[in-house]
């Protein structure tokens, strides 16, 4: 990847974990570049699309000193540590945690909402 517009960091967490609340946060700050979707998931379930693509969730000419990215699926795929070192081995990462029983609990009443669930918490 040779891009100066790729990310100085990458957010990653699990859902539930605040990481749609930091990605809107960070785009409005005037020295950041977010890319248009808080769900890039190149490393994780797009790798095989190519660095172009990837290079392409990036707008060169918003021109901020600070790039960055956030993608949930990162934390659940193994081959995204190496795939991140490789091709971005100078980015900063921000691990998003939450304790695990109340985002299980946030997680169930969002797909609940949804209609994806017909069975109770407990």
């Amino acid at each position: 990847m040779t891009g100066n517009s790729l990310p100085d960091f990458v957010v990653i967490g699990p859902q539930k974990c605040a990481t749609t609340w930091m990605y809107r946060g960070l785009q409005e700050h005037p020295e950041i570049s977010m890319p248009k979707t808080d769900a890039v998931n190149y490393f994780s379930m797009y790798y095989h699309q190519g660095d172009n693509w990837y290079e392409q969730s990036f707008d060169p000419s918003q021109n901020t000193p600070i790039v960055g990215e956030v993608s949930r699926s990162y934390v659940r795929d193994d081959a995204v540590p190496h795939r991140l070192r490789k091709h971005l081995p100078t980015a900063k990462l921000i691990l998003s945690v939450r304790n695990p029983a109340d985002r299980a609990y946030s997680h169930y009443w969002h797909e609940k909402s949804k209609g994806k669930l017909s069975f109770e918490f407990e």
